[in-house]
């Protein structure tokens, strides 16, 4: 699939200064969309670092809010091929404003979706969902006994911004099979990368590897130290989102799709950063933010997109542990 212009929605938060530099290096025209300039936005000056080589940059940058009707004109405007969806509010920050939550992950998706449909051809819109998707079986499966949740699972989400998700999933995929946008997404597990945490019940292990970088003694996390679910290294995250975009649309048998790259416990995590000659203690004072995560599956079977679209993520725990201490120190001295 050959696209030559493509919108970043949510720009500025901790996929879109991975993914933006890669869509320039394959040869797209970027615009991209936040709410903040990009010196105020979480994944700033990672970006402004990694697009140094691509002047103009910038001046497609535009200030918005993608909950509101003025997405619509931005879309209209730059007539995007391919559309990735990142803006949303996260689960931690969700349950503290649940209208709100609700206001940026489903109404900026709506209106994404409506415009888009009114658009020549049939634009992508690729959406990340998330694991947070699932939730406990009250009376039924259980995850209980499974190595890894299956792709099709009944989703009961607990939090908020689980139940976005899971809207969003059946919302976008009503327009692929009613409608004119080839909507894709896939359900992503924590996602570690340089980008400071951003609000997701995810972030202790991000909160590990900061203090970890940074030399700090100590680190107090809010799980239990058994506390298990599946992560990814930004960079397959992205390289994940490209593969998923860039599919033949008569290849993919669902529209939302499992990923997993490894699924340690936190104590492993811990464990995977003194093999890295990290010296960290770490106090595990768990918080209300334990009951989300462990809503959520210990792994996925992401069999589904490692057959359909090739999905392979290249980094093991061990790997990204190195490569996240190393990426987290260069950014600390730029």
């Amino acid at each position: 699939m050959l696209v030559t212009t493509a919108l970043v929605i949510g720009a500025g938060g901790q996929i879109g200064s991975d993914l933006i530099p890669a869509l320039q290096q394959a040869g797209h025209e970027t615009w991209m969309v936040d709410l903040r300039p990009p010196e105020q936005t979480a994944g700033g000056a990672q970006l402004a670092e990694a697009m140094a080589g691509h002047p103009g940059w910038r001046e497609r940058w535009i200030t918005a809010d993608a909950a509101s009707p003025e997405l619509a004109a931005i879309i209209e405007r730059v007539q995007p091929q391919l559309v990735f969806h990142l803006a949303a509010l996260l689960s931690a920050t969700g349950e503290q404003k649940p209208g709100l939550c609700w206001h940026v992950n489903m109404d900026s998706l709506r209106v994404a979706l409506d415009t888009l449909d009114a658009q020549r051809g049939r634009p992508v819109l690729v959406w990340p969902s998330s694991i947070a998707a699932f939730g406990p079986m009250p009376d039924g499966p259980s995850f209980a006994g499974r190595e890894r949740v299956p792709n099709e699972f009944p989703l009961l989400p607990r939090t908020m911004y689980g139940v976005t998700k899971v809207a969003g999933e059946l919302l976008g995929s009503w327009y692929a099979e009613q409608r004119q946008v080839d909507f894709r997404s896939l359900r992503f597990p924590g996602l570690l990368s340089a980008t400071e945490p951003g609000g997701g019940s995810s972030d202790y292990a991000n909160q590990m590897y900061f203090a970890a970088a940074r030399d700090e003694p100590t680190v107090s996390v809010f799980v239990r130290e058994d506390t298990r679910i599946p992560f990814m290294h930004m960079s397959d995250a992205v390289a994940s989102l490209l593969a998923l975009a860039r599919a033949d649309e008569q290849r993919l048998t669902r529209r939302v799709y499992n990923v997993s790259s490894f699924a340690p416990t936190a104590s492993e995590i811990s464990a995977s950063i003194r093999r890295a000659g990290k010296h960290l203690a770490v106090a595990w004072l768990p918080d209300h933010r334990q009951a989300f995560v462990d809503s959520w599956p210990d792994d996925v079977d992401d069999g589904p997109a490692r057959k359909d679209w090739s999905f392979a993520p290249a980094l093991d725990l061990d790997g990204t542990t190195a490569r996240l201490l190393s990426e987290i120190k260069a950014l600390s001295t730029v």
